[in-house]
């Protein structure tokens, strides 16, 4: 008899362990993990690069400068995306003697910009989370896009002679895209 409550209490031990083994748990089941800052009105439109970062530390100060820091060079990446773009549609609808100094030229202007536009930043959101010993920190930052074009204009036109309207209208066009989500 003994033998027997031992068996069925092995048989019953190991159908109750297997199963918990199998059941899904949090952890291993599949599900979505909604973002901070996610919704359309924390992405880069036409007016507004914008960015959004998360910085995690066990100081809340450095997760901060962490997520900043991630925020601005994702910016820094739209901007020169962005002329990058038009200056290659530039350059194909409007005849350019010399293509390798012109793209020579607006890189550096481009460049001169950006870090003179990325210290005019404006914090859109932010969220501090505490997770288990953790800080994090999630923000969304934005820079309007007409004093770039407008300060890129004035830079590279003294270095390079160029149809700076023509240059504005493709930035223009360039920018009513990401509206329309092209």
């Amino acid at each position: 008899m003994k033998k027997i409550v031992a068996i069925f209490l092995c048989f019953f031990i190991t159908v109750f362990v297997t199963r918990a083994q199998n059941s899904p748990t949090k952890d291993s089941a599949s599900y979505e993990v909604k973002t901070p800052f996610s919704e359309k009105e924390y992405k880069t439109n036409k007016d507004f690069y914008r960015a959004t970062s998360m910085g995690k530390s066990s100081n809340i100060t450095i997760a901060k400068k962490i997520a900043l820091n991630n925020a601005k060079a994702e910016i820094a990446s739209l901007i020169k995306s962005s002329f990058k773009k038009t200056t290659e549609i530039f350059e194909k609808e409007v005849q350019v003697n010399n293509k390798a100094e012109l793209e020579i030229r607006f890189e550096e202007s481009q460049k001169e910009v950006v870090e003179q536009e990325l210290s005019n930043i404006t914090i859109v959101d932010e969220k501090s989370l505490r997770v288990q010993n953790l800080f994090e920190y999630w923000v969304c930052i934005e820079m309007p896009k007409k004093p770039i074009i407008d300060n890129f204009l004035k830079l590279s036109s003294a270095n390079v002679s160029y149809d700076k309207v023509k240059y504005n209208e493709i930035f223009n066009q360039q920018s009513q895209n990401f509206d329309t989500g092209e």
